[in-house]
């Protein structure tokens, strides 16, 4: 019998490893694709929940069409200024309120979902009861316009045409928080009058 030298083995254990290694990747490669789709879908889902967060302000907003409107309402997540120092305002969850429309502020996803409204007025603007149109340099007001089914916006201290006070509405800004069961974070925001 010949002698073996064992080259064929040792090629062999090679190629074994070689495959092993290459079947290690493909199921890294597959684990991060589902991963990543995965936290796409809930960071999705955080993002269209943020809807209910919007709604449920907006809500909260028509119930309290008062001289409440005029004072911050830490309590209820409403500001009667723009609250533009968010380091200090924003960055615990303890300062946002939950919906009352939404249970314990959780939708049937199982993200949490909270609030903020700030009026866009200048701090310390009182509103009138009539005639909206006197806080226009103070107010970044919202009208009705003239064409059907149009909106338009006038800054602070423009006339942007005829002020009237039945049209002209403050406007608010729902800054909308919500965290996702997987700790997904999504901020929207929506300007509503």
């Amino acid at each position: 019998m010949p002698k073996q030298s064992g080259v064929v083995l040792f090629f062999a254990l090679m190629a074994l490893v070689v495959m092993s290694l290459a079947a290690v990747a493909l199921i890294r490669s597959v684990d991060t694709n589902t991963l990543i789709a995965g936290n796409l879908a809930f960071k999705q889902s955080a993002t269209a929940s943020a809807d209910t967060g919007v709604e449920t302000a907006i809500k909260w907003l028509a119930a309290n069409q008062t001289a409440l409107l005029n004072n911050d309402s830490v309590n209820n997540g409403y500001y009667a200024s723009p609250q533009d120092d968010a380091k200090a305002r924003f960055t615990t969850g303890s300062s946002l309120a939950t919906g009352t429309g939404i249970s314990a502020g959780k939708d049937t996803s199982g993200n949490t979902i909270s609030y903020v409204v700030e009026r866009m007025c200048v701090a310390g603007t009182v509103l009138p009861t009539t005639g909206l149109y006197k806080a226009k340099d103070k107010c970044l007001l919202g009208a009705a316009s003239t064409r059907p089914s149009s909106q338009t916006t006038k800054e602070y201290g423009t006339a942007g045409g005829n002020l009237s006070s039945s049209g002209d509405q403050p406007m608010y800004r729902v800054t909308v928080r919500v965290t996702g069961p997987r700790n997904t974070l999504s901020f929207t925001q929506a300007f509503v009058y």
